[in-house]
């Protein structure tokens, strides 16, 4: 597979970048995010922390000093006493309501490169603009907000791609019970979820990366 450079022309660029502002300056969320500046630090604490509160979040991150390795530790301390409330069912990502879909291995996809706030399209030098500046809304898109099935599932259906099957009853958990090799695939993920981001960052790049020439791209993000 080849490299696709994702392109959106002009507009979905200017939609993007200004939408990534808006969020920033707390319109995007309303007032379910106190602290928007936080947001992006808040959502790593709390999953690396396993613990979705993000009250909590924002006060471990100023116990810390603004460590966010340490704050996630705090997380976690605290998460160890409380009391188990149930069990959650696992989410199906093709279900989920996307903010953000690319690919960089398929440039037409069902549903279409969808940008969504990002600050990739920001030049990094500090600025005086405010961040609420221009907006374009996103019901003003062409295209409206729907489900958007995985960019692999074609793949997967014409069997290019191994579909993992899984055998346990019930997940694995790790908070309450060390895993040991071999890993069940429920204890992999709540691992891989929950591990620092730039590890993982690394550790995945590395693993993708392979040896020599070989050079995968993202199916899909």
């Amino acid at each position: 597979m080849s490299y696709v450079a994702v392109k959106g022309g002009i507009d979905a660029i200017r939609a993007s970048r200004n939408l990534y502002r808006k969020m920033l300056a707390g319109g995007f969320f309303g007032d379910e995010a106190p602290h928007p500046t936080q947001l992006l630090a808040i959502d790593r604490i709390m999953s690396e922390g396993a613990l979705y509160s993000q009250q909590l979040a924002r006060q471990a991150i100023d116990e810390a000093g603004g460590d966010l390795l340490e704050a996630a530790f705090y997380l976690r301390a605290h998460r160890s006493t409380c009391r188990r409330a149930g069990v959650t069912d696992p989410i199906e990502t093709g279900d989920i309501r996307c903010m953000r879909r690319i690919s960089a291995t398929f440039k037409d996809i069902v549903g279409g490169q969808v940008l969504g706030p990002s600050s990739d399209y920001l030049v990094k030098l500090f600025s005086r603009e405010q961040p609420d500046g221009e907006y374009c809304p996103p019901g003003s898109a062409q295209t409206p907000v729907q489900r958007l099935p995985s960019a692999l599932g074609e793949l997967r259906k014409q069997g290019m791609i191994m579909v993992p099957e899984v055998y346990e009853e019930s997940p694995f958990d790790i908070t309450r019970y060390s895993p040991q090799s071999p890993y069940p695939r429920s204890a992999l993920m709540q691992m891989m979820a929950r591990g620092e981001t730039g590890a993982m960052l690394a550790f995945a790049y590395t693993s993708m990366r392979g040896y020599g020439d070989v050079h995968p791209t993202i199916g899909d993000l």
